[in-house]
């Protein structure tokens, strides 16, 4: 069985019980509620990049200011970031309010509208993450 890999050694916790000194299982544990802190934060756009998708580049050729907004629970590592990533299988809605256009994802823009606190959007193109 050790051959053939149906058994092998792991590193696991074993969560300890100091009160009743002994192991305790996972369904035994209990957490306090925790709530995580998020942030939204808007990023430029670099406009000497030339994009491959024409309605993406027909909007940066025009001179509006495009923004990514992202979204994070761990806004600490904020100062590090050197680029933002997005994902190929999501769709991105590019949304304009006068001179400034935001990227976010098509699931999330009522929200980022909403945060945004924006009142005069109009939605420009969907623009797939693979392209």
């Amino acid at each position: 069985m050790v051959a053939n890999g149906l058994i092998y050694r792991q590193h696991r916790p074993v969560h300890y019980s100091p009160s009743s000194r002994s192991a305790l299982a996972e369904a035994e544990l209990e957490y306090k509620d925790h709530v995580s802190e998020s942030a939204y934060v808007v990023f430029d756009i670099d406009a000497e990049h030339k994009p491959s998708h024409l309605g993406l580049a027909q909007i940066i050729s025009r001179g509006v200011n495009l923004k990514l907004l992202v979204w994070t629970t761990t806004p600490w590592t904020l100062t590090a970031n050197m680029s933002i990533a997005v994902h190929e299988e999501i769709d991105y809605d590019i949304f304009l309010d006068g001179e400034l256009a935001y990227v976010v994802a098509s699931n999330q823009v009522e929200a980022a509208i909403r945060i945004l606190n924006l009142d005069r959007t109009v939605k420009s193109i969907t623009v797939p993450g693979k392209c």
